[in-house]
């Protein structure tokens, strides 16, 4: 979708060009930069500072390495830029235009390349990791999913081989799972910070003149009992279908790709790629956690990350008895 072939992660099974653990070490510098551009903003303009401590392409920092496969794989597509055979995101970058007509620079290009490799990608991951586990940690839970799934593909609602976007959203239960993760387990947990805008205003009471720095923590607010229930500290999707005005309220707080003007950028891709995705592995296969009490190990670095997240998988096509899916019987 991105740049017309795939990394090949899932190929070959292993970390290629060491692309996924290179975001890792990127995650706390951008994390700093995020929360703190007041502090962060002017040393990273001083000349001196861009000079001898800005990474660069290839050097040994996570955001070295990410430029140096940017770098290499745009190599080749800028040899024949103008060409018609490739419908990617790249391509779209390669034929846009400025105001005047002129087409976009090659260190534009770079620059936005980078913000679509980095874009969507472990906040994805960030999603998907909570969302399989919160499902499977509770039987009744996955039981209501498995069964929603079962009924839609009775009815022949779900697309083969795999299901469309659209579709996703029009299954209920399914959707205020991914809600749920959203608000439960927000891939990006940190302070968003925004400033006051003019004229001031009054939060709580108290009243915070124009230019003030203020931000929210969704992990904070995604548990606020008065607006999310007394229950805010549970994995409830049920709470997103109790009443309409109720779910459009929560809606309005959920923090879980930032708010306003600076909302994340890879959000509709992201939203894309973990729902059918999501959808998917509880379509096609079945899950048990190895260690339920201790699921996995992670790390807060502005978004979460996620390692050692060990599942039985059992492949559903290759077993006629899916009926005690559908109930959550999954002890066997």
């Amino acid at each position: 979708m991105a740049f017309g072939q795939a990394i090949g992660f899932v190929r070959e099974g292993r970390d290629v060009g060491g692309l996924i653990q290179a975001f890792h070490d990127m995650a706390p510098l951008a994390g700093l930069i995020a929360t703190l551009p007041w502090l962060m903003n002017p040393i990273i303009k001083n000349p001196l500072f861009g000079r001898f401590f800005m990474p660069k392409s290839g050097d040994g920092t996570g955001t070295g390495r990410i430029m140096l496969y940017r770098d290499n794989m745009l190599k080749e597509r800028l040899e024949n830029r103008h060409s018609d055979s490739h419908s990617d995101l790249l391509h779209n970058l390669f034929t846009a235009t400025n105001h005047d007509g002129s087409l976009m620079s090659i260190e534009e290009i770079k620059l936005e390349s980078f913000v679509i490799m980095v874009a969507a990608s472990d906040t994805s991951s960030a999603v998907i990791s909570p969302f399989v586990n919160n499902i499977i940690q509770d039987l009744e839970i996955y039981g209501k999913l498995a069964q929603e799934i079962h009924s839609f593909e009775l009815a022949g609602k779900l697309s083969l081989p795999v299901a469309t976007f659209e579709e996703t959203n029009k299954m209920e239960y399914f959707m205020a799972c991914v809600k749920e993760t959203l608000r439960f387990s927000a891939p990006v947990p940190f302070i968003f910070p925004r400033y006051v805008s003019k004229g001031g205003m009054k939060i709580n009471g108290i009243w915070v003149p124009e230019g003030t720095e203020i931000g929210a923590n969704p992990y904070v607010i995604h548990r606020d009992s008065a607006t999310f229930g007394a229950d805010a500290h549970l994995f409830r999707p049920e709470r997103w279908l109790d009443n309409e005005e109720g779910a459009k309220q929560m809606d309005k707080y959920l923090l879980s790709w930032g708010y306003g003007s600076r909302v994340c950028l890879g959000k509709n891709i992201a939203q894309m790629i973990t729902q059918k995705l999501c959808l998917q592995l509880f379509r096609n296969f079945r899950f048990q956690s190895v260690h339920p009490k201790k699921p996995w190990r992670c790390e807060n670095l502005a978004i979460m990350l996620y390692w050692d997240q060990w599942v039985f998988i059992e492949d559903l096509s290759k077993n006629s008895e899916v009926d005690d899916v559908q109930t959550g019987v999954l002890n066997r």
